[in-house]
């Protein structure tokens, strides 16, 4: 079978043999879980709850194309959303260590409105081959989203109200997921085309079980640091040659005050009756858990009659009523395949979940095993049983655990406010009073605190935030001795920096740094003498010198590595590498022999000995298993050839470059 990963692997990167191949593959499978692939299902749940999907654009009316994939148009508006979800994202990411002038806005934005083409051409592509969610799926799909959980059950008002405070209703909400789940469709359609001979699988197992035999001789620098000396002279030619770089940089110390929503006083349980305030303002909200239906259906879809499909549903209506078994019957003549082959089971619904004629229809039925009419939605006509009922109730104002959500819920509120208004004060006093942190610390009862002394670079504690450094060297703090401005360190987190020394930059003395100089020249020394010796070691070896002899004439012991695995970890990466790049000597070559530098600055001469093979036995687990990482491999490869396909497939026109609105980003 045609595989375009394996033709593209090979057109792009010459292999040399099948281990060759099995780790291209292996590498090209740590890639797949990339944003297209994970990003498109598992996102919609993410970003929905963190930034809100159906976040209004940031300009006017004006809405231009910026690109057409196929038949669709990528917007400007669906551009900004996605680059607010991504700003957001890299946000949280980097946390404290943000800081938004470091990002290179040209590329950033370039590689948003290229990941917006791709996610844009997968639909496309996904609409082209036919791809379809069915109702069941969408359903199952959202009821598991946690943001939409109350106890661990879906709740139907829950998802409403998250919705409506996103600017979004059921059917758009829905509607994106049934296109994520239909290209996810096509992802897995693409991943199951991969398959593994067993050739292959056998590579796979060879590359990963196959263990070698080694020597290893050590050259370790600090010998031969003993030998090396380094006159004065030496010292003061290579400080005036590198005198750039020894100079002191620019460095303040600061005196600063914190003012954070953690550090406020505990706010004490206020009384029973504003418990009960919030009780009553938010029970149909938060405490009342509302009824659901467990259903069954059989869909009889349009199809190109619509008076036969309604036809058809009355006839299953009358053999239900004459005694007919549902779930056979569903299996018969539904035209959902998500769920007749369930006996058209849909699990547990919640009001407004399903589309509103259904919806009416269930919840209009008295009892389990209640079948309705047909029904018409935009589906078809829907044949509906009520097979269980969970009677919604309203959770008791004296409930532990409604008394634990209400005494939360109005703590955060007092202490957000409290916060609130000492951060107004703190903005007041520290301008009030600019040459001082005391007056702004004696009145918000706040402790005046001392870093050590930083650079540009940044520092420890508050001097590892970008946002303070910038203000620690500004002119007003560091020249005209000012308070700063209340500094947002994280959220609910504010501090104000004030200069309590400084010192400008400076070269430092031949004195300060000759020590330093030294050991580093005697250092560099060494380690070519030590490189030198491996380096000599090696060409003796390959000549035929025994590799005893040659240790003893270079003063070193020889440590024998025996059955090394490639993923071995106790051991130097460096030199498990080396190790396993060594080629089998043949029968009257040279012995296979390298040196390399391990992670500690030492020198290492390999010797390969012996490789271990371990055969698999026919049909065995492990050789599965080997089968199965390689077909991952291989999927990953096929995903992204068919990338290419599709570009080929279906046309990319772009139209011009994105409205630049990233200032709507500041202060975020």
């Amino acid at each position: 079978m045609y595989s375009p990963a394996a033709a593209m692997l090979q057109a792009r990167f010459p292999l040399v043999d099948e281990e060759d191949t099995v780790m291209a593959l292996q590498s090209m499978r740590d890639r797949m879980a990339g944003p297209v692939v994970w990003g498109i299902v598992g996102l919609l749940c993410l970003v929905f709850a963190v930034w809100g999907i159906g976040a209004s654009p940031l300009f006017g009316g004006a809405n231009p194309t910026l690109a057409k994939v196929g038949s669709a148009k990528v917007t400007q508006a669906a551009f900004q959303q996605a680059y607010n979800r991504s700003y957001q994202q890299m946000l949280q990411m980097m946390g404290d260590n943000f800081n938004p002038n470091q990002i290179d806005q040209s590329r950033f934005r370039a590689g948003v409105l290229n990941d917006l083409i791709e996610q844009t051409l997968l639909q496309q592509y996904a609409n082209k081959q036919g791809y379809t969610a069915t109702d069941s799926a969408v359903y199952d799909y959202v009821s598991q989203i946690g943001a939409f959980q109350e106890d661990g059950h879906f709740s139907p008002n829950l998802y409403r109200s998250v919705l409506a405070s996103n600017g979004m209703v059921p059917e758009q909400f829905e509607a994106q997921v049934r296109e994520s789940l239909r290209v996810e469709q096509l992802r897995a359609g693409v991943l199951d085309t991969a398959f593994v001979v067993p050739k292959q699988a056998l590579a796979t197992w060879d590359v990963t079980h196959a263990t070698r035999d080694a020597r290893e001789l050590l050259f370790l620098p600090a010998r031969y640091a003993k030998g090396v000396t380094v006159t004065d002279a030496q010292v003061k030619d290579y400080y005036d040659a590198h005198k750039v770089d020894f100079i002191a940089p620019q460095r303040v110390k600061l005196q600063y005050i914190e003012l954070s929503e953690g550090g406020m006083p505990a706010i004490p349980a206020p009384e029973p009756k504003v418990l009960e305030a919030i009780y009553d303002a938010q029970k149909a909200q938060r405490f009342t858990v509302p009824g659901q239906r467990k259903a069954s259906h059989i869909l009889i879809r349009f199809g190109s009659d619509a008076a036969a499909a309604q036809t058809q549903a009355n006839e299953v209506v009358a053999k239900i009523k004459a005694g007919g078994d549902f779930a056979a019957l569903a299996k018969q003549y539904s035209g959902d395949p998500g769920s007749k082959d369930k006996g058209g089971e849909l699990g547990w619904l919640g009001r407004g979940m399903t589309a509103p004629e259904f919806d009416t229809a269930l919840f209009a039925l008295a009892k389990a095993g209640d079948v309705s009419a047909p029904v018409k939605t935009k589906f078809g006509w829907d044949i509906i049983r009520l097979d269980d009922v969970r009677p919604g109730h309203v959770q008791p104002f004296d409930d532990a655990g409604v008394q634990a959500k209400l005494l939360e819920t109005y703590r955060s509120k007092a202490a957000a406010k409290e916060y609130e208004d000492a951060e107004s004060q703190l903005a007041n006093l520290v301008f009030e009073n600019p040459a001082s942190l005391d007056t702004a610390a004696t009145k918000l009862k706040l402790k005046v605190q001392t870093t050590d002394w930083l650079t540009r670079q940044g520092g420890a504690g508050i001097a590892a935030h970008p946002a303070v450094i910038d203000a620690a060297f500004s002119d007003s703090v560091l020249k005209d001795g000012e308070n700063s401005k209340p500094i947002t360190v994280a959220a609910a987190d504010q501090v104000v920096i004030r200069k309590l020394k400084a010192e400008p930059e400076r070269q430092k003395t031949l004195e300060e740094v000759s020590a330093g100089i030294r050991a580093q020249l005697i250092g560099d020394a060494a380690a070519k003498q030590a490189r030198d010796a491996a380096d000599k070691a090696v060409a003796a070896i390959r000549g035929g010198a025994p590799v005893v002899d040659v240790a003893q004439q270079s003063g070193v012991e020889v440590k024998k590595l025996a059955a090394l695995k490639r993923q071995a970890t106790q051991q130097d990466s460096a030199l498990v590498a080396a190790i396993f790049e060594l080629p089998e000597a043949a029968a009257g070559a040279p012995t296979s022999v390298a040196s390399t530098r391990l992670a500690n600055g030492d020198y290492a001469v390999v010797v390969l000995d012996a490789v271990n093979r371990v055969e698999p036995k026919a049909g065995s687990s492990e050789l599965s298993a080997a089968a199965q990482g390689y077909s991952q491999a291989l999927a990953g490869g096929e995903l992204d050839a068919y990338r290419v396909l599709m570009q080929d497939t279906v046309k990319i026109k772009r139209e011009q470059a994105p409205v630049d609105n990233s200032q709507t980003q500041e202060g975020s």
